[in-house]
């Protein structure tokens, strides 16, 4: 990705001074929140795609 975190859904806002947690799934953008660590907004990232994109994956799979 082009963004500083390495993470996709994850961005620094610099007007905010803060980073920012987002993820997209089915065509909602769905905002996760502002962080001061970047550790924070990834966390909250990857536990979106947890709560999202697995049980999509897991009934694809049967």
């Amino acid at each position: 990705t082009r963004n500083k975190s390495g993470i996709k859904g994850v961005r620094w806002n610099e007007s905010r001074k803060k980073w920012e947690a987002s993820i997209t799934f089915k065509r909602n953008h769905r905002f996760l929140g502002r962080f001061t660590k970047k550790e924070d907004a990834i966390k909250a990232r990857l536990e979106a795609e947890e709560k999202y994109f697995k049980p999509v994956i897991e009934k694809d799979k049967r």
